[in-house]
C-alpha cells in the first residue's frame, strides 16, 4: 500500500487495455470513485472535465488528501462503440497524519 504523508497531493492514474491484444484503448466513458476514511464516495468523470487522458487509454487524476486514514480509489470504463474498454480496477493508499 502506498503512504502518503497528510496534505500531498497524490496523482492517481488508471489505464484501459484490450484483454487480448493489450493495446491500450479509449473506453466509452471513464470514472474514477474515491472513498475518503469515513466512507463518502466522490466520482470524477472523464466526460465532465474533472479526470484528465493522458493518451490513448490512459488517464488521470490529481488529488490532495487532507484527512488521515486509508483511502479507496476505483478506475471504471465502459465499453466503446466496438465493445472494447469495459473493465474496473481499484486500489487503495495510506494517508498518514503528521505532526505539522
Amino acid at each position: 500500500m502506498n503512504k502518503h504523508p497528510n496534505g500531498t497531493t497524490v496523482k492517481l492514474t488508471g489505464s484501459f487495455q484490450d484483454a487480448d491484444s493489450r493495446a491500450y484503448i479509449d473506453p466509452g466513458t471513464v470514472t474514477l470513485k474515491v472513498k475518503d476514511p469515513a466512507g463518502t464516495i466522490v466520482s470524477y468523470t472523464f466526460a465532465a472535465g474533472t479526470v484528465t487522458k493522458d493518451a490513448t487509454g490512459k488517464y488521470s487524476k490529481s488529488l490532495t488528501f487532507s484527512t488521515a486514514g486509508e483511502w479507496y480509489y476505483r478506475w471504471e470504463g465502459t465499453a466503446n462503440a466496438d465493445g472494447l474498454g469495459a473493465g474496473a480496477d481499484e486500489s487503495k493508499l495510506q494517508v498518514e497524519a503528521t505532526v505539522f
